[in-house]
């Protein structure tokens, strides 16, 4: 039955007959594939990834469950995962130091922070530089509360159980924290919304590690031979594929999938940019990398997994990015 779909029942069907039968084949095996993932298996398939990269992390790194990708050093034979997160909060806490001088005691938001690892960490950092402040800690994962609150209880920080994007409250934050995870939100535009309207006092801080989909990448693995419409179409339909293959393996909503150029744009619409850094081979390249090559024995089996990680770098679709923006001031907000 197969090969009836397929190939011609006669000499007297031409092959572009031949290639549409084919073509139309697999569309159909395509979709039937991707709705009987999404139905059945996406739910099992993120369950087992998560579990056996928490394996190779607890592997390599026992104290690392929870950390986020961190800002890794040029050269990472000296550097582990805890140490990255380390060079991250110190970034973090530089720049709440600074705002630290305009109140005498500060409220930080953590949203999306996940088992509460990094979220301590900062803590222990702002105490040690004596930066007075009460933090609230957001997950709408419930376990990841739950491990929080049983390792890394604090008294001045709150662990909550919420929905990032639909935060309830009638405070206000002097600054607003969200790392390697705003992208996974249903609406990621929506959020730094609440965030500017919501959250933040006038001229609070909002500092943000994010992934944004790098479209210019596929322009640049094209073959030059084609003509500038078929170039057009081809890094299209690169682009959609990736853009679908992301949804449909990371969870990540495809309106999330945009350049960096447009999301900065997002992000100076409700706010005044005080940085923003492509931190890409600081982040989840180097994580990654180390994670292959203390997990893997073998030279040569370590050596062969690492030139295939890089090939993969150099057509995944993502960057990392770093920003800092500062709220508008009520009057600046009106007059615009």
């Amino acid at each position: 039955m197969l090969m009836s779909v397929i190939m011609p029942f006669s000499p007297s069907i031409s092959y572009s007959m031949v290639l549409i039968r084919i073509i139309t084949f697999l569309i159909v095996i395509t979709v039937f594939f991707y709705r009987f993932y999404d139905m059945f298996l996406r739910h099992f398939v993120n369950r087992l990834y998560h579990e056996w990269f928490s394996w190779l992390i607890n592997n390599i790194e026992p104290n690392a469950h929870g950390l986020k990708y961190g800002l890794w050093a040029l050269d990472i034979s000296s550097q582990t995962i805890k140490k990255a997160n380390e060079n991250l909060v110190l970034f973090i806490a530089d720049k709440i130091a600074d705002k630290s001088a305009d109140t005498d005691k500060l409220r930080i938001l953590d949203v999306g922070c996940g088992s509460g690892a990094t979220t301590i960490l900062l803590k222990k950092e702002l105490e040690y530089r004596n930066i007075d402040c009460e933090m609230v800690a957001v997950d709408q994962n419930k376990a990841n509360i739950e491990h929080a609150l049983n390792h890394h209880f604090h008294k001045n920080i709150e662990f909550l159980h919420a929905d990032p994007e639909t935060i309830k409250t009638t405070d206000k934050f002097d600054v607003v924290i969200s790392l390697d995870n705003a992208h996974y939100f249903a609406n990621r535009s929506l959020f730094f919304r609440k965030v500017a309207a919501t959250l933040l006092v006038p001229s609070g801080l909002f500092l943000t590690t994010d992934f944004v989909f790098d479209d210019a990448k596929y322009k640049n693995n094209i073959h030059e031979g084609l003509t500038q419409n078929a170039n057009v179409f081809t890094n299209n339909i690169l682009a959609n594929i990736h853009r679908k293959f992301c949804e449909l393996v990371f969870k990540i909503p495809e309106c999330n999938m945009v350049n960096a150029r447009v999301w900065e744009q997002q992000l100076c619409e409700l706010f005044e940019k005080k940085e923003v850094t492509n931190i890409s081979d600081k982040t989840f390249i180097p994580y990654y990398n180390y994670v292959i090559s203390k997990n893997v024995g073998s030279k040569h089996t370590k050596k062969f997994l690492l030139h295939m990680f890089e090939i993969f770098c150099d057509y995944q679709p993502f960057e990392c990015v770093l920003g800092v923006f500062q709220a508008k001031e009520i009057e600046k907000m009106k007059k615009e």
